[in-house]
């Protein structure tokens, strides 16, 4: 599961692809949540949500600053497989549980409901079609085969992992767009989510909706082929942003070149990172952490032009000059701590029914345990100190998440209710938006991508493209 911890691509490529608007480009049809040829939903979108934790504002208090260091001690570019039915052995496992608990429930039952919804589809006479909701079943399901699972908790389970990011990080400081997969299978987590646990600054996490979901541009591969997948080489850094490197590629045929070769996403969502905030969306949905909207002021997505484009680039300049001679400085300080500069986030994906996921390990809590207990063995007292305190939080159990009765995996009959979910702005794209495009996927596989990037402040924002051609947000498949 190397593979969905990498970076599939993230910046324009040196001969950027043209432009759907460009080159009498047709204008396409909004997609609402996975019915193309709709027009834009004026309701908020189900398929992503924000929920504040106890990690949020002033609640925050010590438990976060030690719980970044730890995150930072635990940063291995690897995901670990924590299972539904066994306790867990550390602060990590405790939060991939709590975040497990706190989705799983609803997650099954959106996935019943479609599965009841496809059985319905099915037992329709030839040549007759459902109306409404049930001619949605399969694209309202998670991503999962066959559906909707029973929750049989020996087959389901928490994938968790870390990412930092930073100007000083070797990864850069974007993620290049991707699905989260098990490439050996072919599937999609039910639930994908992110805990932040910086805000000073950062890129923000981008999800599309459903028009870009992974079955939607990655039709299932011919009968008898294997799982393909989304991986390699990433395109070469563009403007704003870098490339990066790919997923491994999923045993077998790979994937099928029929289905559509281009979708048009109607909105997306994009939340700027805030410390305690805790965000999910459907598993299967295209997202990535794209460095162009860092500065979310509309430039760095090629906004601006002539006089006032050259004195912006000209600034940006000394600010790089004087950005890398900070850096030269800083090369033989430890970067243990958490500075500033870094984005640090604790992701989990709840998978139901899926068992084990393939090429994925448990987290090794007694290796870890003894590089925390060297640690308390330094002759530098404040560093002795501050490894005790990780330590402590390591193996203790009382960081609730979502609350009070969110510490542990509950019993079936006393299960807590879930957190309720915040307010989410809305935004909306126009024609003088500036679009970016992107890279992602393997070299063979490549995808390209049109993203508006509107002037967005800090927080959770969803943004509806009304740019029409001239600012569309397209997702096309490049074979």
């Amino acid at each position: 599961m190397d593979a969905l911890l990498s970076m599939m691509g993230g910046g324009a490529s040196g001969s950027a692809p043209q432009h759907p608007a460009g080159g009498g480009g047709k204008k396409r049809k909004r997609q609402k949540d996975g019915a193309p040829g709709a027009s834009a939903p004026d309701k908020p979108s189900t398929l992503w949500s924000v929920t504040p934790t106890t990690l949020s504002g002033a609640r925050g208090g010590a438990p976060l600053p030690l719980l970044r260091r730890l995150c930072r001690r635990a940063f291995r570019q690897q995901a670990y497989w924590k299972p539904a039915d066994r306790p867990p052995a550390n602060v990590f496992e405790r939060l991939a549980d709590q975040v497990f608990w706190q989705h799983a429930e609803a997650a099954r039952a959106r996935m019943e409901k479609a599965k009841a919804r496809a059985q319905a589809k099915k037992q329709q006479p030839p040549g007759k079609k459902l109306k409404g909701k049930a001619a949605a079943a399969g694209a309202a399901a998670s991503g999962q085969e066959g559906g909707a699972v029973a929750l049989d908790l020996s087959r389901c389970g928490a994938e968790w992992w870390v990412q930092v990011r930073g100007p000083r990080m070797e990864q850069g400081t974007s993620l290049g767009f991707h699905w989260d997969l098990d490439y050996a299978k072919g599937t999609c987590p039910a639930v994908a989510t992110v805990t932040y646990l910086t805000d000073r600054g950062g890129a923000p996490t981008v999800v599309f909706d459903a028009a870009a979901s992974y079955r939607a541009l990655n039709p299932r591969p011919p009968k008898g082929g294997g799982a393909g997948s989304t991986g390699g080489k990433g395109g070469k850094g563009g403007k704003g942003g870098k490339g990066g490197k790919g997923g491994k590629g999923g045993k077998g045929g790979g994937s099928s070149s029929e289905g559509p070769k281009s979708v048009s996403p109607a909105r997306c969502f994009v939340s700027f990172p805030e410390a305690g905030k805790h965000i999910a969306f459907r598993g299967d949905l295209l997202h990535g952490v794209p460095a162009e909207l860092i500065a979310s002021d509309g430039r760095s997505a090629g906004g601006g032009g002539g006089k006032q484009a050259a004195q912006a680039q000209k600034k940006a300049g000394k600010k790089q000059k004087h950005r890398q001679q900070q850096q030269q400085q800083q090369q033989q300080q430890p970067v243990a701590a958490v500075g500033d500069d870094l984005r640090v986030t604790f992701l989990v994906n709840v998978w139901l029914g899926s068992g084990k996921l393939s090429e994925i390990q448990e987290f090794d809590s007694g290796a870890f345990r003894r590089e925390l207990e060297a640690g308390c063995g330094s002759a530098n007292a404040a560093a002795a100190a501050a490894a005790q305190e990780e330590l402590r939080l390591f193996d203790g159990a009382a960081l609730a998440l979502f609350g009070e009765g969110s510490g542990a995996a509950p019993a079936p009959a006393g299960r807590p209710a879930p957190a309720p979910a915040s307010a989410v702005a809305r935004a909306q794209t126009d024609r003088d938006t500036p679009v970016q495009g992107l890279y992602f996927g393997k070299e063979e596989e490549p995808f390209e991508l049109w993203l508006p990037c509107p002037r967005l402040r800090a927080g959770s924002t969803e943004v509806t493209f009304s740019g029409g051609e001239h600012a569309a947000c397209a997702v096309n498949r490049c074979w």
